[in-house]
């Protein structure tokens, strides 16, 4: 079963991207409704599939109002390495 997560960007930092966590959802429309500006994502998860430990970017995540392609990694907690 794939979940959506939703959260917004607050920052950059040397560290990466902080971002905070706006809500969880099972279906992508209902989790792009609640994006209310370019600084946030929707990324999608499969329940009961670990991620890897090293850091990732974060497969088909993406920023819905903005259209951006890149998006905060899954693999450390918000922080992108990018």
């Amino acid at each position: 079963m794939q979940i959506f997560v939703v959260g917004h960007v607050i920052d950059k930092c040397d560290a990466g991207v902080v971002w905070d966590i706006l809500g969880v959802f099972s279906e992508k429309n209902k989790a792009e409704l609640i994006c209310y500006d370019s600084n946030c994502f929707v990324g999608p998860l499969e329940i009961n599939k670990p991620l890897p430990k090293e850091i990732i970017d974060w497969p088909g995540c993406y920023f819905p109002i903005s259209n951006q392609a890149a998006a905060p990694d899954a693999g450390n907690g918000g922080a992108d390495n990018q």
